[in-house]
């Protein structure tokens, strides 16, 4: 019979910043695979701008460090950053007419009201150009795409 060592071998187990890529929380970099670059691009196109519209501010958390040899430690800080806005602005041209410009407007602009259109028509007119849109970037960019392709002349968009 043999004396068996109190160990005879040796179990790997994953910790909860195992990744099951052999890397550990911050060991390599890698790129998202193609079901969490869905996910990602999900979130990005469809989640976040409806979690800004209730919540308005995103939080993010920064890396720094805060000794500088070469087992440096890093901490957190928390910063808070305003969502990017935009102002949906349209121009004065001698192509289209009131109607078309209401129309476009109430059917691409949620919320437009017949009245305020015609105001913001009469608007356009008479100044040149008038804000019709103000809010998030990427609806922003919607809107602006939207009308541009109705034909209406388009400023480009401004951040606010």
């Amino acid at each position: 019979m043999r004396n068996r060592s109190e160990v005879d071998h040796t179990i790997t187990v994953p910790t909860p910043h195992h990744h099951g890529d052999g890397e550990g929380e911050h060991g390599g970099q890698r790129s998202p695979g193609k079901s969490e670059q869905h996910v990602l691009d999900r979130l990005t196109e469809k989640i976040v701008p409806k979690f800004v519209l209730c919540f308005g501010l995103l939080e993010a958390s920064v890396m720094t460090s805060s000794s500088p040899g070469s087992a440096s430690v890093l901490e957190r800080e928390k910063t808070t950053q305003r969502y990017p806005q935009a102002r949906v602005i349209v121009l004065d041209d001698d192509l289209n007419t009131f109607q078309h410009v209401v129309d476009c407007l109430r059917r691409i602009i949620p919320g437009m009201s017949e009245e305020k259109a015609w105001s913001l028509a009469t608007k356009i007119d008479g100044q040149g150009s008038a804000e019709v849109w103000c809010g998030p970037l990427e609806q922003a960019e919607l809107y602006h795409q939207q009308l541009k392709a109705e034909g209406l002349t388009m400023a480009p968009l401004e951040r606010c």
